[in-house]
């Protein structure tokens, strides 16, 4: 139970880190209706956008399900649900209602901050949905998470795991998705049901991997990598000079759930490879990935209209520019203040302050000092 899962923490924080450069190319994509848009576009940044897209999402939210198995075995249900919702419910509700109001106010058609249908209709959630769908997976998923624990799980062959993985999840993330669209088009709180639904077979699937990990880490290798890379690719390519849209919109979604699912396998697969190993570099992006994640979308949005939407630069310079600031801010942020400060950890990573053990000298010397006549103190 003490196996540090590098390449997955690796992986985790790279979906994260990778909110930067997907907002931030809503900027500068052709038809973009996002909170700010560049005067220059480029098909470049749709392609770039679509692509992160594609996998993004669905790799997250199977490697969060394998690490709530994990969790729920090493520190039981009850303890794991509610470290859990501090540490998604803090950053969600402070972020949410402060730096994200910057960005409601970007939108005309918002309803008056504060007010009922503001809140209940969840304008302030912006970036951060991914957390309220967290929330709600946990609590549903804490039901039956024992039967994909190490003690209850059976040990599948190979096959009928890529099954699971790569035909029956992606089917119902259509089937559910098309579901939410349809039932609950409207969010509520901070929860999409389109997204809810669509993604929960995904965290669920992480939760199976953890009961299947053995052969699940050893069929990650960069040769089924780049087979599942490849026909990612096949699939993108065809998204992208057929308009399914036109034909059919049940063959858009069908098209569109395989090429998620399977490039998501492919893109765990790959970073597990190349993180799998402890070094000081893994273990910075992953503890500073969260603050990363929470602040990056407002502050993104606060530097392109501060300081680059008047400036006269390259279309391509002034991305990266916008992507290399944000991060820096971001990551630096997190190290210099949020991690010094237990205010800050708990507002912003969920992190709940724990009570220092004091020096095992310290204590010797202190219960010596007690038992010492005072004269002699």
């Amino acid at each position: 139970m003490n196996t540090r899962y590098y390449g997955l923490d690796f992986a985790r924080a790279i979906l994260m880190l990778l909110g930067i450069f997907y907002h931030s190319s809503l900027i500068y994509i052709h038809d973009g209706q996002w909170h700010v848009s560049h005067s220059q576009h480029s098909q470049f940044f749709n392609l770039l956008a679509d692509f992160i897209h594609y996998f993004r999402m669905d790799a997250f939210y199977i490697i969060a399900g394998f690490f709530f198995v994990l969790v729920v075995e090493k520190y039981g249900a009850k303890k794991t649900l509610i470290e859990r919702m501090i540490k998604l419910g803090v950053p969600l509700l402070v972020v949410g209602f402060s730096f994200n109001a910057y960005l409601s106010g970007m939108h005309q058609e918002n309803a008056a901050m504060w007010s009922f249908e503001y809140i209940v209709n969840g304008q302030w959630l912006h970036h951060l949905w991914f957390i309220g769908n967290l929330i709600v997976y946990y609590i549903v998923a804490i039901w039956f998470v024992d039967r994909f624990t190490t003690a209850k799980a059976k040990a599948h062959p190979m096959k009928k795991i890529a099954f699971f993985a790569l035909f029956l999840t992606p089917c119902l993330w259509i089937v559910l998705t098309w579901i939410g669209i349809k039932v609950v088009p409207q969010r509520v709180l901070f929860l999409s049901f389109e997204g809810a639904l669509g993604y929960f077979p995904y965290f669920v699937l992480g939760m199976y991997f953890w009961g299947q990990r053995e052969r699940c880490f050893a069929a990650m290798t960069p040769k089924n990598a780049a087979i599942l890379s490849l026909c990612s690719l096949i699939l993108i390519v065809t998204m992208q000079f057929i308009d399914l849209k036109a034909i059919s919109w049940s063959l858009y979604l069908l098209v569109n759930g395989f090429t998620g699912g399977v490039l998501a396998i492919a893109v765990i697969m790959w970073l597990n490879c190349i993180g799998d190993k402890s070094n000081k570099l893994v273990g910075k992006l992953t503890g500073s990935s969260y603050t990363v994640y929470v602040f990056h979308e407002p502050l993104i949005v606060f530097v392109y209209v501060t300081f680059l939407a008047t400036a006269e630069l390259n279309l391509y310079f002034s991305f990266a520019l916008l992507c290399t600031i944000v991060f820096c801010v971001t990551y630096f942020s997190h190290f210099l203040l949020v991690k010094k400060s237990d205010v800050l950890m708990l507002l912003f990573n969920g992190k709940i302050p724990t009570r220092k053990k004091p020096n095992a000298a310290a204590t010797t010397l202190g219960l010596l000092a007690d038992n010492l006549p005072t004269e002699q103190r």
